[in-house]
Protein backbone atom coordinates (compact mmCIF):
# COMPACT_ATOMS: atom_id res chain seq x y z
CA UNK A 1 0.00 0.00 0.00
CA UNK A 2 1.16 3.88 -0.66
CA UNK A 3 1.58 6.34 1.89
CA UNK A 4 -1.73 7.39 0.41
CA UNK A 5 -3.31 5.14 0.40
CA UNK A 6 -2.30 4.33 4.33
CA UNK A 7 -3.34 7.74 4.72
CA UNK A 8 -7.37 7.64 5.25
CA UNK A 9 -6.85 4.55 7.58
CA UNK A 10 -4.43 6.19 9.62
CA UNK A 11 -6.69 9.90 9.60
CA UNK A 12 -9.50 7.40 11.64
CA UNK A 13 -7.68 6.43 14.47
CA UNK A 14 -5.15 9.28 14.97
CA UNK A 15 -6.16 11.31 17.80
CA UNK A 16 -7.40 10.17 21.40
CA UNK A 17 -7.37 7.10 23.05
CA UNK A 18 -10.69 5.20 24.46
CA UNK A 19 -13.42 7.41 21.91
CA UNK A 20 -16.61 7.12 21.73
CA UNK A 21 -18.83 8.48 19.28
CA UNK A 22 -21.40 10.67 19.81
CA UNK A 23 -25.07 10.80 18.92
CA UNK A 24 -27.00 14.46 18.40
CA UNK A 25 -23.58 15.23 16.79
CA UNK A 26 -25.34 19.00 15.72
CA UNK A 27 -26.87 19.80 19.15
CA UNK A 28 -24.01 18.51 21.10
CA UNK A 29 -21.13 19.80 19.45
CA UNK A 30 -22.50 23.20 19.66
CA UNK A 31 -23.04 22.91 23.31
CA UNK A 32 -19.01 21.75 23.76
CA UNK A 33 -18.37 24.70 21.62
CA UNK A 34 -20.71 27.31 23.57
CA UNK A 35 -19.02 25.87 26.45
CA UNK A 36 -15.65 26.87 25.46
CA UNK A 37 -16.65 30.14 24.19
CA UNK A 38 -17.48 31.08 27.55
CA UNK A 39 -14.52 29.68 29.38
CA UNK A 40 -12.30 32.27 26.81
CA UNK A 41 -15.76 35.01 27.12
CA UNK A 42 -14.16 38.29 29.12
CA UNK A 43 -17.16 39.80 30.76
CA UNK A 44 -18.15 43.51 29.80
CA UNK A 45 -15.43 43.56 27.47
CA UNK A 46 -15.46 46.05 24.59
CA UNK A 47 -14.87 45.28 21.13
CA UNK A 48 -11.28 44.17 21.01
CA UNK A 49 -8.49 46.27 19.41
CA UNK A 50 -4.97 44.78 18.73
CA UNK A 51 -3.65 41.95 20.80
CA UNK A 52 0.33 41.23 21.03
CA UNK A 53 1.79 38.36 21.82
CA UNK A 54 5.55 37.02 22.54
CA UNK A 55 6.47 33.73 23.36
CA UNK A 56 10.08 32.16 24.49
CA UNK A 57 11.16 29.01 24.26
CA UNK A 58 13.37 26.29 21.65
CA UNK A 59 12.29 24.23 18.79
CA UNK A 60 14.07 20.58 17.92
CA UNK A 61 14.86 20.57 13.74
CA UNK A 62 15.42 16.72 14.50
CA UNK A 63 11.43 16.54 14.22
CA UNK A 64 11.31 17.90 10.71
CA UNK A 65 14.54 16.93 9.34
CA UNK A 66 13.66 13.01 8.60
CA UNK A 67 16.84 11.78 7.31
CA UNK A 68 18.57 12.90 10.78
CA UNK A 69 20.21 9.91 12.66
CA UNK A 70 17.82 8.40 15.49
CA UNK A 71 17.99 10.29 19.02
CA UNK A 72 19.91 13.31 17.05
CA UNK A 73 18.62 16.21 18.42
CA UNK A 74 19.25 19.79 16.72
CA UNK A 75 18.31 22.25 19.54
CA UNK A 76 17.60 26.33 18.44
CA UNK A 77 16.31 29.01 20.59
CA UNK A 78 13.40 30.40 19.48
CA UNK A 79 11.33 33.67 19.63
CA UNK A 80 7.62 34.55 18.24
CA UNK A 81 6.42 37.66 17.98
CA UNK A 82 2.20 37.88 16.94
CA UNK A 83 0.35 41.34 16.46
CA UNK A 84 -3.10 40.46 15.64
CA UNK A 85 -6.03 42.10 15.16
CA UNK A 86 -9.49 39.28 15.65
CA UNK A 87 -12.00 41.74 13.92
CA UNK A 88 -10.09 43.38 10.69
CA UNK A 89 -8.24 39.54 10.27
CA UNK A 90 -5.54 40.93 10.02
CA UNK A 91 -1.93 39.25 11.43
CA UNK A 92 1.67 39.31 11.48
CA UNK A 93 4.21 37.03 12.98
CA UNK A 94 7.92 37.31 13.24
CA UNK A 95 9.50 33.89 14.12
CA UNK A 96 13.31 33.88 14.83
CA UNK A 97 14.55 30.59 15.52
CA UNK A 98 18.56 30.77 16.02
CA UNK A 99 20.68 27.73 15.34
CA UNK A 100 22.82 25.45 17.61
CA UNK A 101 25.79 26.60 14.91
CA UNK A 102 24.15 30.16 15.57
CA UNK A 103 22.82 30.26 11.84
CA UNK A 104 19.79 32.46 12.11
CA UNK A 105 16.51 31.86 10.87
CA UNK A 106 14.30 35.21 10.50
CA UNK A 107 10.71 35.24 8.87
CA UNK A 108 7.61 37.59 8.90
CA UNK A 109 4.70 36.13 8.17
CA UNK A 110 1.74 39.24 7.45
CA UNK A 111 -1.95 38.24 6.26
CA UNK A 112 -4.91 40.23 5.84
CA UNK A 113 -8.18 40.42 4.05
CA UNK A 114 -5.78 41.20 0.44
CA UNK A 115 -3.69 38.35 1.08
CA UNK A 116 -0.58 37.03 2.24
CA UNK A 117 3.39 36.86 2.91
CA UNK A 118 5.97 35.41 3.96
CA UNK A 119 9.76 37.43 4.04
CA UNK A 120 12.86 35.93 4.76
CA UNK A 121 14.27 38.41 6.22
CA UNK A 122 17.60 37.96 6.20
CA UNK A 123 17.61 36.69 1.99
CA UNK A 124 14.37 38.76 0.69
CA UNK A 125 13.07 35.25 -0.15
CA UNK A 126 9.12 35.94 -0.33
CA UNK A 127 6.46 33.68 -0.96
CA UNK A 128 3.33 36.37 -2.18
CA UNK A 129 -0.11 35.60 -3.10
CA UNK A 130 -3.53 35.97 -2.65
CA UNK A 131 -4.44 33.00 -1.74
CA UNK A 132 -1.77 32.55 1.39
CA UNK A 133 -3.94 34.81 3.36
CA UNK A 134 -6.43 32.28 4.58
CA UNK A 135 -3.90 29.59 5.50
CA UNK A 136 -1.50 32.41 7.60
CA UNK A 137 -4.75 33.59 9.35
CA UNK A 138 -4.90 30.12 10.88
CA UNK A 139 -1.49 29.22 11.90
CA UNK A 140 -1.51 32.79 13.49
CA UNK A 141 -5.03 32.79 14.92
CA UNK A 142 -5.23 29.39 16.21
CA UNK A 143 -2.90 30.25 18.44
CA UNK A 144 -5.21 31.63 19.79
CA UNK A 145 -7.91 28.91 20.74
CA UNK A 146 -10.73 31.30 21.70
CA UNK A 147 -10.21 33.03 17.73
CA UNK A 148 -10.43 29.03 17.28
CA UNK A 149 -13.69 28.11 18.71
CA UNK A 150 -15.05 31.62 17.27
CA UNK A 151 -14.09 30.24 13.86
CA UNK A 152 -15.60 27.17 14.54
CA UNK A 153 -18.96 28.05 15.51
CA UNK A 154 -19.57 30.78 12.89
CA UNK A 155 -19.09 27.40 10.38
CA UNK A 156 -20.82 24.69 11.87
CA UNK A 157 -21.75 23.54 8.51
CA UNK A 158 -18.07 22.16 8.65
CA UNK A 159 -17.86 20.00 11.79
CA UNK A 160 -17.78 16.34 10.98
CA UNK A 161 -17.53 14.78 13.83
CA UNK A 162 -17.81 14.94 18.15
CA UNK A 163 -16.18 11.95 20.18
CA UNK A 164 -15.90 11.92 23.88
CA UNK A 165 -12.41 10.58 24.56
CA UNK A 166 -9.85 10.02 27.56
CA UNK A 167 -6.89 12.15 27.13
CA UNK A 168 -3.75 11.69 30.07
CA UNK A 169 -6.48 10.11 31.97
CA UNK A 170 -9.08 12.64 31.73
CA UNK A 171 -12.32 13.43 29.95
CA UNK A 172 -12.39 15.50 26.90
CA UNK A 173 -14.93 15.97 24.10
CA UNK A 174 -13.02 15.88 20.42
CA UNK A 175 -14.96 18.05 17.66
CA UNK A 176 -13.22 17.37 14.15
CA UNK A 177 -13.37 20.19 11.90
CA UNK A 178 -12.93 20.59 8.25
CA UNK A 179 -10.61 23.91 7.96
CA UNK A 180 -11.00 23.34 3.80
CA UNK A 181 -11.16 20.32 1.78
CA UNK A 182 -8.58 17.80 2.84
CA UNK A 183 -7.57 19.85 5.85
CA UNK A 184 -9.39 17.99 8.79
CA UNK A 185 -7.98 18.84 12.81
CA UNK A 186 -9.71 17.49 15.63
CA UNK A 187 -10.09 20.16 18.55
CA UNK A 188 -9.87 18.45 22.17
CA UNK A 189 -12.23 20.54 24.74
CA UNK A 190 -12.32 19.62 28.74
CA UNK A 191 -15.08 19.61 30.66
CA UNK A 192 -14.27 23.04 31.80
CA UNK A 193 -14.28 24.78 28.08
CA UNK A 194 -10.80 24.93 28.04
CA UNK A 195 -8.87 23.84 24.60
CA UNK A 196 -6.49 21.10 25.62
CA UNK A 197 -5.23 19.90 22.40
CA UNK A 198 -5.50 20.42 18.33
CA UNK A 199 -4.42 17.01 16.16
CA UNK A 200 -4.58 16.37 12.33
CA UNK A 201 -2.29 14.21 10.40
CA UNK A 202 -0.48 15.20 7.77
CA UNK A 203 1.53 13.49 4.79
CA UNK A 204 5.41 13.72 4.97
CA UNK A 205 8.32 12.73 3.41
CA UNK A 206 8.17 8.94 4.90
CA UNK A 207 4.44 8.63 4.95
CA UNK A 208 1.58 10.01 7.31
CA UNK A 209 2.13 12.02 10.57
CA UNK A 210 0.13 12.61 13.61
CA UNK A 211 1.26 16.47 14.68
CA UNK A 212 -0.54 17.19 18.04
CA UNK A 213 -0.28 20.92 19.87
CA UNK A 214 -0.90 20.86 23.26
CA UNK A 215 -2.33 24.09 25.37
CA UNK A 216 -0.27 24.51 28.64
CA UNK A 217 -3.31 25.63 31.36
CA UNK A 218 -4.39 29.65 30.78
CA UNK A 219 -3.24 32.73 32.23
CA UNK A 220 -5.23 35.92 32.35
CA UNK A 221 -3.73 38.83 29.67
CA UNK A 222 -4.91 42.36 30.18
CA UNK A 223 -7.22 43.05 27.19
CA UNK A 224 -7.11 39.79 25.99
CA UNK A 225 -8.79 37.09 27.86
CA UNK A 226 -7.13 33.63 28.84
CA UNK A 227 -4.78 32.77 26.78
CA UNK A 228 -2.35 29.55 26.61
CA UNK A 229 0.74 30.19 29.49
CA UNK A 230 2.53 28.36 26.50
CA UNK A 231 1.92 25.31 24.03
CA UNK A 232 3.99 22.40 22.35
CA UNK A 233 3.66 21.12 18.35
CA UNK A 234 5.01 17.21 18.55
CA UNK A 235 4.92 15.64 15.31
CA UNK A 236 4.73 11.96 15.58
CA UNK A 237 7.10 11.03 18.00
CA UNK A 238 9.58 14.11 18.55
CA UNK A 239 8.92 17.26 20.17
CA UNK A 240 9.31 20.01 17.22
CA UNK A 241 7.99 23.52 19.40
CA UNK A 242 8.09 24.40 22.49
CA UNK A 243 6.88 28.04 23.17
CA UNK A 244 6.25 29.93 26.60
CA UNK A 245 4.50 33.16 26.90
CA UNK A 246 6.77 35.95 27.54
CA UNK A 247 3.63 38.73 27.49
CA UNK A 248 0.45 38.79 25.95
CA UNK A 249 -1.68 42.08 26.25
CA UNK A 250 -3.95 44.44 24.26
CA UNK A 251 -3.78 47.73 22.81
CA UNK A 252 -5.70 50.52 21.03
CA UNK A 253 -4.62 51.47 17.81
CA UNK A 254 -2.58 50.13 14.94
CA UNK A 255 0.49 49.06 14.41
CA UNK A 256 3.15 49.24 11.24
CA UNK A 257 3.25 45.02 11.32
CA UNK A 258 0.20 44.89 9.75
CA UNK A 259 0.50 47.63 6.89
CA UNK A 260 1.83 46.18 3.42
CA UNK A 261 5.09 47.57 2.60
CA UNK A 262 5.64 50.24 0.44
CA UNK A 263 6.18 49.43 -2.92
CA UNK A 264 10.25 51.31 -2.95
CA UNK A 265 11.20 48.62 -0.11
CA UNK A 266 9.37 45.39 -1.73
CA UNK A 267 11.27 42.12 -1.95
CA UNK A 268 13.41 40.97 -4.81
CA UNK A 269 10.83 39.06 -7.06
CA UNK A 270 9.53 35.70 -6.58
CA UNK A 271 9.18 32.66 -8.10
CA UNK A 272 5.73 31.98 -7.67
CA UNK A 273 5.00 35.57 -9.20
CA UNK A 274 6.76 34.94 -12.58
CA UNK A 275 5.19 33.45 -15.09
CA UNK A 276 5.83 29.52 -15.32
CA UNK A 277 8.08 29.07 -18.53
CA UNK A 278 11.05 27.38 -19.39
CA UNK A 279 14.25 29.51 -19.70
CA UNK A 280 18.02 28.12 -21.90
CA UNK A 281 20.68 28.59 -19.93
CA UNK A 282 23.19 27.15 -22.11
CA UNK A 283 23.13 24.65 -25.14
CA UNK A 284 21.07 21.71 -23.84
CA UNK A 285 20.73 23.14 -20.76
CA UNK A 286 17.31 24.61 -19.64
CA UNK A 287 15.41 25.83 -16.11
CA UNK A 288 11.59 24.86 -15.50
CA UNK A 289 10.70 27.31 -14.15
CA UNK A 290 7.77 28.41 -11.39
CA UNK A 291 6.82 24.86 -10.89
CA UNK A 292 4.40 25.49 -8.23
CA UNK A 293 6.29 27.96 -6.64
CA UNK A 294 9.82 26.15 -7.03
CA UNK A 295 12.30 25.86 -10.23
CA UNK A 296 13.82 22.14 -11.28
CA UNK A 297 16.57 22.16 -14.03
CA UNK A 298 16.78 20.43 -17.00
CA UNK A 299 20.46 19.25 -18.65
CA UNK A 300 20.89 16.99 -22.05
CA UNK A 301 23.39 14.72 -21.10
CA UNK A 302 24.18 12.88 -24.39
CA UNK A 303 20.52 11.02 -25.53
CA UNK A 304 19.38 11.02 -22.56
CA UNK A 305 18.09 14.27 -19.82
CA UNK A 306 19.42 14.83 -16.26
CA UNK A 307 16.73 16.70 -13.83
CA UNK A 308 18.83 18.81 -11.13
CA UNK A 309 16.44 18.50 -8.05
CA UNK A 310 13.56 16.81 -6.85
CA UNK A 311 11.01 19.11 -5.86
CA UNK A 312 7.92 18.49 -3.69
CA UNK A 313 5.33 20.76 -1.43
CA UNK A 314 4.21 19.25 1.80
CA UNK A 315 3.71 22.20 3.28
CA UNK A 316 4.70 23.86 6.77
CA UNK A 317 3.96 21.53 10.01
CA UNK A 318 2.15 24.16 12.76
CA UNK A 319 -1.07 24.37 15.09
CA UNK A 320 -3.33 23.65 12.00
CA UNK A 321 -2.50 21.53 9.22
CA UNK A 322 -1.19 22.99 5.80
CA UNK A 323 -2.54 22.59 2.28
CA UNK A 324 -2.76 18.88 0.96
CA UNK A 325 0.84 18.04 -0.20
CA UNK A 326 1.83 18.12 -3.54
CA UNK A 327 5.14 16.29 -5.27
CA UNK A 328 4.67 18.14 -8.43
CA UNK A 329 6.68 15.56 -10.37
CA UNK A 330 3.04 15.30 -12.94
CA UNK A 331 4.15 18.82 -13.94
CA UNK A 332 7.99 18.71 -14.32
CA UNK A 333 7.20 15.81 -16.48
CA UNK A 334 5.07 17.92 -18.55
CA UNK A 335 7.75 20.53 -18.89
CA UNK A 336 10.49 17.79 -19.42
CA UNK A 337 8.48 16.00 -22.25
CA UNK A 338 7.61 19.47 -23.98
CA UNK A 339 11.46 20.51 -23.59
CA UNK A 340 13.05 17.77 -24.78
CA UNK A 341 10.67 15.84 -26.90
CA UNK A 342 11.21 12.64 -27.31
CA UNK A 343 14.35 12.37 -24.96
CA UNK A 344 14.21 9.89 -22.01
CA UNK A 345 14.67 11.41 -18.97
CA UNK A 346 17.35 9.05 -17.04
CA UNK A 347 18.83 10.73 -13.90
CA UNK A 348 16.99 12.73 -11.29
CA UNK A 349 19.96 14.65 -8.47
CA UNK A 350 17.88 15.55 -5.48
CA UNK A 351 20.34 18.29 -3.58
CA UNK A 352 19.47 17.34 -0.39
CA UNK A 353 17.52 15.20 1.60
CA UNK A 354 15.17 17.64 2.85
CA UNK A 355 11.27 16.77 1.44
CA UNK A 356 10.91 19.63 -0.63
CA UNK A 357 14.24 18.55 -2.79
CA UNK A 358 13.55 14.48 -2.51
CA UNK A 359 10.02 14.55 -2.48
CA UNK A 360 9.84 14.34 -5.96
CA UNK A 361 11.52 10.91 -6.71
CA UNK A 362 8.66 8.68 -6.53
CA UNK A 363 7.22 10.23 -9.50
CA UNK A 364 10.96 10.60 -11.34
CA UNK A 365 11.64 6.99 -10.80
CA UNK A 366 7.96 5.43 -11.68
CA UNK A 367 8.99 7.65 -14.92
CA UNK A 368 12.46 5.73 -15.46
CA UNK A 369 14.58 7.65 -13.81
CA UNK A 370 17.58 6.53 -11.72
CA UNK A 371 18.28 8.69 -8.61
CA UNK A 372 21.86 9.87 -8.10
CA UNK A 373 22.46 10.16 -4.19
CA UNK A 374 24.70 10.97 -1.93
CA UNK A 375 25.98 7.82 0.55
CA UNK A 376 24.56 9.09 3.39
CA UNK A 377 21.15 9.35 1.90
CA UNK A 378 20.88 6.28 0.08
CA UNK A 379 18.67 4.43 2.83
CA UNK A 380 16.36 7.20 2.47
CA UNK A 381 15.64 7.14 -0.93
CA UNK A 382 15.10 3.62 -0.85
CA UNK A 383 13.04 4.10 2.02
CA UNK A 384 10.85 6.40 -0.15
CA UNK A 385 11.02 4.58 -3.36
CA UNK A 386 9.73 1.47 -1.11
CA UNK A 387 6.39 1.29 -3.62
CA UNK A 388 8.28 1.84 -6.87
CA UNK A 389 8.74 -1.89 -8.82
CA UNK A 390 12.75 -1.93 -9.47
CA UNK A 391 13.51 1.26 -8.51
CA UNK A 392 16.90 2.59 -9.96
CA UNK A 393 19.32 4.27 -6.99
CA UNK A 394 23.10 4.96 -7.95
CA UNK A 395 25.19 6.39 -5.09
CA UNK A 396 27.85 9.41 -5.82
CA UNK A 397 30.93 8.56 -5.15
CA UNK A 398 33.45 11.60 -5.96
CA UNK A 399 32.87 13.74 -9.34
CA UNK A 400 30.54 12.29 -11.86
CA UNK A 401 30.99 13.47 -15.13
CA UNK A 402 28.72 14.15 -17.96
CA UNK A 403 30.10 15.44 -20.89
CA UNK A 404 28.55 13.49 -23.95
CA UNK A 405 25.69 16.46 -24.04
CA UNK A 406 25.88 19.87 -25.58
CA UNK A 407 27.12 21.25 -22.19
CA UNK A 408 29.84 19.35 -20.02
CA UNK A 409 28.35 19.20 -16.09
CA UNK A 410 29.66 17.92 -12.96
CA UNK A 411 27.66 16.95 -9.72
CA UNK A 412 29.54 17.19 -6.89
CA UNK A 413 29.43 16.60 -3.21
CA UNK A 414 30.09 19.40 -0.87
CA UNK A 415 30.08 19.02 2.43
CA UNK A 416 28.91 21.20 5.89
CA UNK A 417 26.77 23.32 4.58
CA UNK A 418 22.88 23.82 4.98
CA UNK A 419 22.66 19.95 5.04
CA UNK A 420 25.24 17.70 5.73
CA UNK A 421 25.93 16.25 2.57
CA UNK A 422 24.91 18.90 -0.62
CA UNK A 423 25.13 18.31 -4.36
CA UNK A 424 25.41 20.56 -6.71
CA UNK A 425 25.83 20.93 -10.26
CA UNK A 426 28.93 22.53 -11.77
CA UNK A 427 29.20 23.81 -15.73
CA UNK A 428 33.26 24.40 -15.69
CA UNK A 429 33.33 26.04 -19.66
CA UNK A 430 30.05 28.34 -17.74
CA UNK A 431 31.56 29.21 -14.87
CA UNK A 432 28.32 28.27 -13.57
CA UNK A 433 26.05 25.80 -11.16
CA UNK A 434 22.66 24.86 -10.12
CA UNK A 435 21.87 24.58 -5.79
CA UNK A 436 19.26 24.79 -3.34
CA UNK A 437 19.13 26.42 -0.55
CA UNK A 438 22.38 27.54 0.15
CA UNK A 439 22.34 31.22 -1.33
CA UNK A 440 18.59 31.67 1.01
CA UNK A 441 20.79 32.46 4.01
CA UNK A 442 24.03 34.51 4.94
CA UNK A 443 25.81 31.78 6.81
CA UNK A 444 25.51 29.43 4.01
CA UNK A 445 26.14 32.00 1.33
CA UNK A 446 29.73 32.17 3.19
CA UNK A 447 30.88 28.25 3.61
CA UNK A 448 29.39 27.74 0.08
CA UNK A 449 31.36 30.01 -1.27
CA UNK A 450 34.25 28.66 0.97
CA UNK A 451 33.66 25.33 -0.23
CA UNK A 452 34.14 26.83 -4.36
CA UNK A 453 37.16 27.88 -3.28
CA UNK A 454 38.50 25.25 -1.45
CA UNK A 455 37.37 22.98 -4.47
CA UNK A 456 38.72 24.58 -7.21
CA UNK A 457 35.14 25.50 -8.89
CA UNK A 458 35.35 28.83 -10.93
CA UNK A 459 31.67 29.71 -10.33
CA UNK A 460 30.78 33.59 -11.15
CA UNK A 461 26.71 32.27 -11.93
CA UNK A 462 24.75 30.56 -9.52
CA UNK A 463 21.11 29.13 -10.43
CA UNK A 464 18.97 28.40 -7.48
CA UNK A 465 15.65 26.25 -6.68
CA UNK A 466 14.33 29.11 -4.43
CA UNK A 467 15.17 31.92 -6.46
CA UNK A 468 13.09 33.77 -9.35
CA UNK A 469 16.57 34.93 -10.92
CA UNK A 470 20.42 34.22 -10.85
CA UNK A 471 22.71 35.13 -8.15
CA UNK A 472 26.34 36.22 -8.64
CA UNK A 473 29.22 35.73 -6.98
CA UNK A 474 30.03 39.22 -6.94
CA UNK A 475 26.00 39.67 -5.14
CA UNK A 476 26.57 37.10 -2.42
CA UNK A 477 30.23 38.69 -1.58
CA UNK A 478 28.77 41.75 -1.28
CA UNK A 479 25.71 39.93 1.09
CA UNK A 480 28.66 39.54 3.15
CA UNK A 481 30.68 42.36 3.01
CA UNK A 482 29.43 44.02 6.72
CA UNK A 483 32.33 46.46 6.55
CA UNK A 484 35.24 46.99 9.61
Amino acid sequence: MTAAGRLPVLALCFAFAGRTAMADTPERASEVLARAARFYEVPGSKEPGLWRLAWLGTSDLGAVDQARQPGLRLPTRAQDLLVIDPVGRRAALDTQRIGSDGTPGLWRHQTGPEGGRSVNRKSGLTFDAADRGRHLWERMAWRLPQLAIAEVRAAPERIRGLTRAQDRASPVDVVRFELAAGRDVEIQIRPSGEVAAYAYVMNRLRGPARVVTRFEPSVSAPGIGKVPRGFTIDIGDARWLTLSVLDARGMPGDDPWLRPPATDTAPRPTIAASPRRVEALFPGAWALRNIGGYNTFLVDVGGCLLLFDAIASFGTSDVVPPPPPSALSDQVLDAVRTTAPGTPLCWVVPSHHHDDHLGGIVGLARAGATVLTSPGNVALVKEVLRDVPRPKVETLRGPRVFDRGPTRVEIRQLEGLHAKEMLVAWFPEQRAALTADVTDYLVEEKRFLQLLDREGLAVETIHAVHSARPTTRAELDADLDFGN
